[in-house]
This record gives structure tokens, C-alpha cells and sequence, in this order.
């Protein structure tokens, strides 16, 4: 399941938007199933995130859209670096 960016966005600066967030990482802890968080474009919500328990996100601050040709999958470095090009990343 994916939690739109448009729930991650203010994290960092709106308590209710973060009441929010919560709240729905709250249902969606209850369900069978992976969660990954879009929209992490900062440092600050990536943050966040990590100490509301998220796992797995994507967003420009993980990582840039790369062409699928340029994929390389497997290799070493992190998110955005040589072989980081997987567009998801634990948080």
C-alpha cells in the first residue's frame, strides 16, 4: 500500500498534518501488507518518518527517477549513489 505524498508533505511543520499521518500508519499497521510512504523530499520528513516506525519510502530525497536502462540493480553505495538505483529505500 501507498501513502500518497500529499499526507507526508508538511510533517515537518503542521502537528496536524502529522496527527494525520499517524493516524493512518495507525490502519495501515493493522493490515497484511507492505507500507511505503511517497513524497520524502527533505531530510526533516525523513526524520519524522523514521521515528513514526516507517520502513520503506521513495521521494527526491532518497533518490532521483532515473531511466529504466539505467537501473543498476544489486550493486553497492546508497540510495542515488553507484548501484543505489533501486527507487525505494528503508527510511
Amino acid at each position: 500500500m501507498k501513502v500518497d505524498r500529499s499526507l507526508v508533505s508538511r510533517i515537518d511543520h503542521s502537528p496536524a498534518d502529522l496527527d494525520l499521518l499517524r493516524a493512518v500508519l495507525g490502519l495501515l499497521d493493522t493490515a497484511p501488507m507492505e507500507v511505503v510512504v511517497e513524497g520524502v523530499e527533505n531530510l526533516a520528513q525523513a526524520s519524522v518518518l523514521r521515528t513514526l516506525g516507517v520502513r520503506l519510502a521513495q521521494g527526491y530525497h532518497l533518490g532521483r527517477p532515473v531511466p529504466a536502462a539505467e537501473l543498476v540493480l544489486g550493486g553497492s553505495g546508497g540510495p542515488g549513489g553507484p548501484g543505489g538505483a533501486a527507487r525505494r529505500a528503508a527510511v
